[in-house]
């Protein structure tokens, strides 16, 4: 690779990595003056969604800052190198003397094991939650199911049942 090439090319990467590491910090600043005017509402998720775009944006851009001489191809080779093995390990011993044979559940644990969920039991799980929790995976924390449990109840009882059988 031509040496003014490459210079360029570093230059250019630290041009990509202030321009993000500026893009971060007013979207910090941004965050803060949100904040200030609409409290704590969704400030961890606001968060996690900052220093994630901060990590990923930056990543790249090191990998190939860092190891100028490095080929691209080199470069995208070792991280699915890296992620094969992280995703796909060697397969599990298949010899099942290694592993102790221990006694049986007994009889009144089974049967609790498989025994039906109430939906009794569901609404006291819900209800037992916080209501200032932070959202689950849906978007909902507890306080919304609790003050709608009248309407919805039925379907997330359905809906948890379904795992079940």
């Amino acid at each position: 690779m031509d040496v003014s090439l490459s210079s360029s090319l570093i230059d250019t990467n630290l041009e990509i990595s202030t321009a993000t590491s500026m893009l971060s910090s007013w979207i910090i600043q941004r965050a803060k003056t949100k904040w200030l005017h609409h409290g704590e509402d969704d400030l961890k998720f606001l968060y996690a969604k900052i220093w994630s775009r901060l990590g990923r944006s930056k990543s790249v851009v090191n990998l190939f800052s860092c190891n100028p001489n490095t080929a691209r191809e080199e470069v995208i080779h070792s991280i699915i190198v890296y992620f094969q093995k992280l995703f796909n390990p060697p397969p599990p011993c298949n010899n099942m003397d290694l592993f102790p044979i221990g006694s049986a559940v007994p009889n009144y644990y089974a049967g609790l094991l498989t025994a039906p969920i109430l939906n009794d039991e569901i609404k006291a799980a819900v209800f037992k939650g916080s209501s200032n929790s932070s959202p689950g995976p849906d978007g909902f924390n507890y306080h919304f199911y609790k003050t709608g449990w009248n309407i919805i109840g039925p379907l997330v009882c359905k809906a948890i049942k379904s795992f079940f059988f």
